[in-house]
C-alpha cells in the first residue's frame, strides 16, 4: 500500500477546487454591483478564496504524484527487505561454525 495520495484523489481535488473557485467568484460578483453587498456576496468571496487554496492544493498534489511516478518508473522495483536471520546449516552448526554432523 503506498504512502501518500493517489493521483484520482489529487485529480478530484484539483477539479472540485477549480469549480468552487470559479462559482464563488460568479456569487460574489452577482452582489458586488450593488450599494450594500449582501452576505451571499461576502460568503461567494469566502468560497472564491477556498477554491483557489483547494485548486493550489490540488495542483501542488499532482506534481508530487507525476514526479513520485516517474521516480518509480525509473529506479525500477524495491529491493527486498535484509534477511536477518542467518542461514540455517543443515547439522545445526553453532557458532563455532562447525558443520560436523553431531556424535
Amino acid at each position: 500500500m503506498s504512502k501518500g495520495p493517489t493521483f484520482l484523489q489529487a485529480f478530484l481535488l484539483t477539479i472540485c477546487g477549480a469549480a468552487l473557485a470559479l462559482f464563488g467568484c460568479l456569487g460574489a460578483l452577482s452582489g458586488m454591483g450593488r450599494d450594500n453587498p449582501s452576505a451571499l456576496a461576502q460568503l461567494g468571496g469566502l468560497g472564491f478564496v477556498a477554491g483557489l487554496l483547494m485548486l493550489a492544493v490540488g495542483l501542488a498534489l499532482l506534481a508530487y504524484v507525476t514526479i513520485r511516478g516517474i521516480v518509480r518508473l525509473v529506479s525500477g522495483p524495491p529491493a527486498p527487505p535484509p534477511d536477518d536471520d542467518p542461514p540455517s546449516t543443515p547439522y545445526g552448526g553453532g557458532p563455532s561454525g562447525s558443520n560436523d554432523p553431531p556424535a
